[in-house]
């Protein structure tokens, strides 16, 4: 299970938006892309986000790169990909899927 990070409690962030209605908007998100700690003080790689934009609309993927896994979301605007996101983030209901060694 990935863990999430709680960056009130943890410290200063590795990275800050530009837009500070982003980090309003997407708290949690926020803090899986910059917190460099979990919240029981060890240290973590923060997440990456991934975006694809086609005919069908938007895409994410967060990558934990710590846990080796991602959660992708789709949805009509690269918005609603974030709200989705972050809201599932928040309630905890995310279904992580393991990354694959690519051994065979």
């Amino acid at each position: 299970m990935v863990r999430k990070p709680t960056p009130a409690e943890s410290g200063p962030l590795s990275w800050l938006p530009p837009d500070s209605d982003f980090t309003t908007l997407y708290p949690t998100l926020v803090g899986f892309l910059a917190d460099p700690t979990w919240d029981d003080g060890s240290r973590r790689e923060p997440c990456t986000l991934t975006l694809r934009l086609g005919s069908g609309g938007a895409g994410l993927s967060l990558n934990d790169l710590s846990a080796r896994a991602s959660v992708n979301t789709n949805a009509g605007t690269v918005e609603d990909c974030l709200s989705l996101l972050e809201d599932a983030l928040t309630r905890g209901v995310i279904s992580w899927r393991p990354w694959r060694s690519g051994k065979k």
